[in-house]
């Protein structure tokens, strides 16, 4: 059979029940048992399905508060290869960017004969989300937050947070969906823009790893 709808090797429509072997793999079918409910040929047993795919490349958040930047790898399209709940998990990660000023001196001066400042060492911060979506519809979204830290002779910029979520989403097998990714900082306090999925090999100690903050998307067949 080239389908689950394909009777066309039938002298007659098969009866409700008739138990076949397909040999073919192709569209919605696979190599196994079918048997036939009266409408469409039916899979005996469980169909099992997993993929997952991996982001690319960092990206920066955008200048325009209000504007989302897609995730490279985790962008693109899905034909479900079988009718039932998917459920998709994507975990990705936010990073503050530097920060635009990391000291700034005080007078701390009491008379015009006690003059003295005080440097302080400034950290950054930053906010926003990550959301998932199927055909331009958002299925979720979530907050995430990050900072920049500085001290006295050490920095520790970009400190990465993650978000995971989990969505099951009812698809049609055949049907090709549109799947993104997206990113959006929300607001920054002195702080250059920052990232989703930032380059781990600018981190001390990274020992060239350069992609442990690169997001990561799984779809599964949970149900059919």
């Amino acid at each position: 059979m080239s389908s689950t709808t394909d009777v066309s090797s039938m002298a007659a429509t098969p009866p409700v029940g008739l138990l076949v072997f397909n040999t073919q793999t192709t569209n919605d079918v696979t190599q196994g048992f079918y048997y036939y409910n009266g409408s469409r040929w039916v899979r005996s047993g469980h169909n099992t399905f997993s993929v997952e795919y991996n982001q690319t490349n960092e990206v920066r958040a955008s200048s325009n508060n209000r504007e989302y930047v897609n995730l490279p790898g985790l962008n693109g399209t899905f034909t479900a290869p079988y009718t039932g709940t998917f459920q998709f998990i994507i975990s990705a990660y936010y990073a503050s960017g530097a920060p635009t000023n990391t000291t700034f001196t005080e007078n701390t001066s009491y008379s015009s004969s006690h003059r003295h400042s005080v440097t302080h060492y400034q950290d950054g911060a930053s906010q926003g989300s990550v959301r998932f979506m199927v055909n331009n519809n958002v299925i979720k979204e979530k907050y995430i937050t990050s900072v920049s830290k500085s001290f006295p002779g050490n920095t520790f910029y970009s400190l990465g947070q993650n978000t995971t979520m989990v969505a099951n989403v009812s698809m049609v097998a055949g049907t090709t969906y549109t799947i993104n990714v997206q990113g959006r900082e929300w607001v920054k306090y002195n702080s250059s823009e920052g990232y989703f999925g930032r380059s781990t090999n600018v981190y001390a100690g990274a020992e060239g790893v350069s992609d442990a903050q690169y997001a990561t998307m799984s779809i599964t067949l949970v149900q059919q």
